[in-house]
């Protein structure tokens, strides 16, 4: 913010608004609708059954991990998931004005990071015990977490390409 002065009055001036890459905008915002979604998903399952029964887990899957059960895990994906798919219908609208406001380059950075910081987490925790899984669901596992370390990644990628100072097709 700036102030402006005259000699009779005192203005403040909000920061200009923004451009928008269009193609790394919409995809950005896919990808986050995409990926929230899913959170809101797994997030409410999880909550809703702490025990795992109505994913197929047991909780010995949080063995080595600072939760007793799945309902803070479940509680931060869905609250993870809701921020997403909400900053991607903010994100789509910027997008289709060509502009984005301010504030949202923080938010963008601090959504992709929870996503990156979510995916690892949950990796460095769970490792040692689906590694000592039977072939088929550790496979499942490790499938899961390439791709969604990979999504992380894009949208990392992607975020980083909407947030430049220089942003612009």
């Amino acid at each position: 913010m700036g102030i402006t002065s005259s000699p009779t009055r005192h203005t403040v001036t909000e920061p200009a608004a923004r451009p928008v890459p269009r193609l790394a905008g919409w995809a950005l915002t896919a990808l986050l609708a995409f990926w929230g979604v899913g959170a809101i998903g797994g997030g409410a399952y999880l909550a809703s059954a702490p025990d795992g029964s109505n994913i197929g887990f047991e909780l010995d899957l949080l063995e080595g991990t600072p939760f007793p059960d799945f309902l803070l895990p479940g509680l931060i994906l869905l609250t993870l998931g809701v921020a997403a798919v909400a900053l991607a219908a903010v994100l789509g609208r910027a997008v289709h004005r060509r502009t984005a406001p301010s504030w949202m380059r923080p938010i963008l950075i601090l959504t992709a990071v929870g996503i990156d910081a979510w995916i690892l987490g949950e990796i460095a925790f769970l490792w040692s015990t689906v590694a000592a899984m039977p072939e088929a669901d550790r496979n499942f596992f490790y499938v899961f977490w390439a791709v969604y370390v990979a999504l992380s990644v894009l949208i990392g990628l992607l975020t980083w390409r909407v947030t430049r100072r220089d942003s612009g097709d």
